[in-house]
């Protein structure tokens, strides 16, 4: 904005109580402020990379640009909360900076303190976790099909040995409490894949559901489509007709709202499709005005 002369300083003498947010990737100060970046590669320099995949695997990431959907936005809106709070009592604007990275490093409060207090790097660890065996993704019978399990507690382990039948698995001493299981986490894994193959993600799921063992199909994006009954009966898909793309999937509104209900009724616009309209009914220019300046080809 401000390489465009429309900064801070410059809007301000426009309208005086302005709020302004800038989210510079590392910040207006330090040795890297002039540094552009990405949302790929913001996940490397807070230690995302790091953090995320198998430990006998290079780094791998989140997969999609997670600072630039989850942290910095929400810290953004608490911010403009925080800004738009001072003005209504103020009746003062201000400059807000949000530094992006040190935004996204919020999400990491648990490696930063064990960094901090027991001088160790966290390493990433896959499925591992320290409260939960097993804990992590099982082939299903199909191509590519899997399905999450998680035993967190004794009560869950002995269910789930009930429900799968795998009596073996009780009476190994390798697997007799949580911290066995943990340690021979591989050995568990590998036996417990050999029973969910035997099942379709869905039938290994509401087995192990119904049996109080938290169990869950990971989705592919034809799956939420297709077959995801809870979003089909939330009507969280929608189909409209596009001018030129015909009939289209939209995803609905996140959040529903008692007083004003949301309605996705429109496919998305074509390029200057709401040009007239934003010029006449939000910009008050009168059919004259736009007419001269659509002659001119302004508006193209």
């Amino acid at each position: 904005m401000e390489k465009w002369g429309l900064g801070y300083d410059v809007l301000k003498e426009v309208k005086e109580d302005i709020i302004f947010i800038s989210m510079p990737m590392q910040g207006t100060t330090g040795p890297h402020k002039d540094f552009s970046g990405f949302g790929a590669m913001m996940n490397a320099l807070i230690s995302l990379n790091h953090l995320t995949g198998l430990p006998d695997r290079e780094p791998i990431g989140t997969g999609t640009n997670y600072p630039d959907h989850v942290p910095n936005p929400t810290h953004g809106a608490f911010a403009m909360l925080s800004a738009l709070r001072y003005r209504n009592i103020t009746g003062k604007g201000q400059y807000v900076e949000l530094a992006q990275t040190e935004s996204a490093l919020g999400v990491l409060g648990l490696a930063i303190m064990e960094a901090a207090n027991n001088n160790t790097s966290p390493m990433r660890q896959g499925n591992f976790v320290d409260y939960a065996a097993p804990n992590g993704a099982y082939s299903c019978k199909g191509d590519d099909e899997w399905c999450v399990i998680s035993c967190k507690t004794e009560e869950q382990w002995k269910a789930f040995i009930k429900v799968t039948g795998l009596d073996e698995l009780a009476n190994n001493p390798a697997f007799a409490t949580l911290e066995d299981r943990k340690h021979n986490s591989r050995q568990l894994d590998e036996q417990i894949n050999r029973w969910t193959q035997r099942y379709t993600p869905i039938e290994v799921m509401h087995t192990l559901q119904q049996a109080g063992v938290p169990a869950g199909v990971i989705q592919s994006a034809k799956n939420l489509i297709e077959d995801d009954i809870h979003l089909q009966s939330r009507n969280y898909f929608v189909r409209l007709e596009h001018p030129e793309m015909g009939n289209s999937l939209y995803n609905n509104a996140p959040y529903k709202l008692s007083e004003t209900p949301i309605v996705v009724k429109a496919a998305a616009p074509l390029l200057g499709a709401d040009t007239e309209l934003i010029c006449k009914n939000i910009l008050k220019m009168s059919e004259e005005e736009y007419k001269v300046l659509e002659k001119e080809g302004i508006f193209q």
